[in-house]
Order: C-alpha cells, then structure tokens, then sequence
C-alpha cells in the first residue's frame, strides 16, 4: 500500500531535467583545465585532445595523467586513460570540488569504462581508468543538444 502510494508521488516527477551528474563535472573541470605546453603555451586540455598527435601535445597530456590510446581488435576503439593519481594532482586545484575526492570512482561511472594500466612516457607502468572516447563524446553531444533546444552555446566539449 505504502509502496503504491510512493510510485504515485514519484510518477508525477520528471527526473530526465536534473542537474549534470557528478561524473560529468569531474570530466568537464579536466577537459577545461588550464594546461602549460612547451614554451609557456596555455591552453586546454579539450583542445590538445581535439590536435593532431604531435610529440608536445603528447607530452603535455602525459604530464597531467592522460594519454589517447587507440586500442587493437576487433572494437578498434579509442579510449582516454586517466591516471587519476597524475590527475588528482595536476588539475584538481585547491578549492576544486573534487579536490581529496576518488576521482576514479567518478570516472568508472562511464560506459564501457574499466581499470586499466598504461605509460604516459617513460617506462613506468600507472594504473587508472580507461574511458571510451565514444562515451565521452556521447555525453557532450547529448548536453549540447540539449542546450541547444534552450538556445544556448556548446559546452566545454567544443572541439573535443
């Protein structure tokens, strides 16, 4: 009885308008954080992945915890690998809202993400979180459609 009385309350709510998950702002405080390249260069990371790979665009991601990997197989997919231990560090500023948080338990939130291992450079072997690059790009498109139906700009996946 009680329970029937709750689903009534709960169908008339429309949960598809809530805000943006938390898995998502940690994606989106990385993809538009501040990056140094070579030289003195700022720019964002979203931008440097959105480049030909270049070595100093390699490096540069290498140095904040994140490496596109293109995987073999028959998937043949693209995956980021997020060293999160790197990325805690490099681009959870203080006063961030995920700052001392397991950013990792966010970034598994992804479809299709799992634990993986990967070098960012050297030989050193780090463990993180691989993301399909397709999951990515298909929470972005969705937010951006959405925006757009509201009439507002793209999000911080532009040219990602």
């Amino acid at each position: 009885m009680a329970e029937d009385v709750l689903k009534g309350w709960l169908a008339e709510w429309d949960f598809t308008g809530q805000t943006v998950r938390d898995h998502v702002e940690v994606l989106q405080e990385v993809l538009t954080g501040e990056v140094m390249m070579e030289g003195g260069k700022r720019t964002t990371v979203s931008r440097l992945l959105a480049e030909a790979p270049s070595p100093d665009v390699t490096e540069t991601l290498a140095r904040v915890g994140i490496r596109k990997v293109h995987k073999r197989g028959p998937l043949g997919k693209t995956v980021l690998f997020f060293c999160t231990s790197v990325l805690q560090r490099a681009m959870m500023k203080p006063g961030s809202e995920f700052q001392g948080h397991a950013i990792d338990q966010y970034l598994m939130r992804f479809k299709g993400a799992r634990r993986g291992s990967q070098k960012l450079g050297g030989e050193q072997v780090f463990s993180g979180v691989e993301v399909p690059y397709d999951s990515i790009d298909e929470i972005f498109k969705k937010s951006q459609d959405d925006e757009n139906e509201e009439g507002g700009e793209g999000g911080p996946a532009d040219g990602f």
